[in-house]
């Protein structure tokens, strides 16, 4: 049966981390022998090393920056030359982190106790030209990333840039922080699927039993 990868509805969490994506693209995240897998779960969070990551450990993929340096120094651009892993950065001086905020690019702006804040991160999307060629892992993880053709080439396994896999540019969906995409299953699809494969048995059930009859009538007839 092939998969259907239908965009689902999305579900407020208020969790800051919590990731939904609205249209296309798929986050990447890292396992730690360096395995990398397509995901349409969202629900991430910082481990105890900062780092953002799944139910599963595996760290989730985009670009990184580095932390303000006081209340009126600019937010630090992130480094848009390679993928890494997405990671909370060190808070300025004796500053303490307050808050983070995942706007709908996938920027990650982290707002500390001295008044500061700096963006720090990007979490970035990936898209596929051909989605068939995704191979279930479970724990909704896709493998096969070369099969399915990354859209824009492989370099999200290495170098990238930002207009390629940012959110909202080139075809990707937006992220919605603080949501999860449900499932997409359609209810009333697959109850009227259920319904017709059990007429299809029932006529099929019936069609064998006549038959049987049937044959039943011919033996009674040569035994007369």
């Amino acid at each position: 049966m092939s998969t259907s990868f239908t965009q689902g509805s999305l579900e407020s969490t208020g969790n800051v981390t919590d990731l939904g994506v609205s249209g296309n693209g798929f986050f990447i995240v890292k396992d730690a022998s360096g395995n990398q897998y397509a995901t349409r779960d969202g629900s991430f969070h910082f481990d105890t090393n900062g780092n953002l990551v799944n139910s599963q450990g595996y760290k989730l993929q985009g670009f990184t920056g580095g932390a303000s340096t006081g209340p009126t120094t600019p937010p630090t651009a992130v480094d848009t030359s390679t993928v890494a892993d997405v990671k909370l950065a060190t808070p300025p001086g004796a500053a303490q982190l307050k808050s983070v905020n995942v706007d709908t690019a996938g920027q990650i702006t982290e707002f500390y106790s001295d008044g500061s804040s700096a963006v720090t991160g990007q979490v970035l999307l990936q898209n596929f030209s051909n989605l068939s060629g995704l191979t279930k892992q479970g724990n909704n993880l896709y493998g096969g990333l070369d099969t399915a053709g990354p859209v824009g080439g492989t370099t999200v396994f290495g170098n990238a840039t930002l207009t390629t896999y940012a959110p909202n540019a080139n075809g990707l969906g937006s992220i919605q922080s603080g949501t999860l995409e449900q499932s997409n299953v359609d209810l009333t699809e697959e109850f009227s699927n259920m319904i017709t494969m059990q007429r299809s048995f029932q006529a099929g059930s019936r069609l064998i039993t006549i038959s049987d009859s049937v044959l039943e009538d011919i033996v009674n007839l040569k035994q007369r």
